[in-house]
């Protein structure tokens, strides 16, 4: 009996029949990689004409949010939007809608991990324009915020 399980194991892993495990972290970088290739696909001289591009990318991002990454732990989600917010270039509409997904999403974590570089970033004065960025963006996420708390109070949703 023994000699069988290891004649039908060693086939097993000779044959290939294995079984394969996705980290949390192979999740995030296989979405992260694909969000990246297609903003730059999106952006390049050769689509410069497209008006729609950060349209495009918002549609995907959430598109990819809601499909791979929103099953995650809060820890990975927060990344995953901390990766959106410096990289995607949501403007305008995108923007709102992108601090509408963080309050809907993970809004505490998030809202604090954005308070902390703010204080570190104030301090040690590297970048201006993303100082003045993560403010806006924790500003907006903050009004929504206070507007959603409202009408929960009014049970107005």
């Amino acid at each position: 009996m023994k000699k069988l399980l290891i004649v039908i194991m060693i086939l097993l892993v000779l044959g290939g029949c294995t079984i394969k495990y996705q980290s949390n972290s192979d999740i995030l970088e296989r979405n992260i990689g694909k969000l990246v290739l297609s903003h730059n696909q999106k952006f390049s001289y050769k689509n410069d004409l497209n008006p729609f591009g950060t349209a495009m990318i918002h549609d995907e991002f959430e598109k990819t949010f809601d499909s791979e990454i929103k099953g995650l732990p809060v820890e990975d989600r927060v990344k995953f939007l901390w990766f959106a917010m410096w990289h995607l270039n949501f403007d305008g509409h995108g923007m709102m809608e992108f601090q509408e997904l963080v309050v809907k999403d993970c809004g505490e974590p998030f809202i604090s991990r954005l308070e902390k570089y703010i204080e570190t970033e104030s301090k040690l004065q590297r970048s201006k324009g993303r100082l003045y960025l993560s403010k806006k963006v924790l500003v907006g996420i903050k009004q929504i915020k206070d507007i959603k708390t409202k009408r929960n109070k009014f049970n107005l949703e």
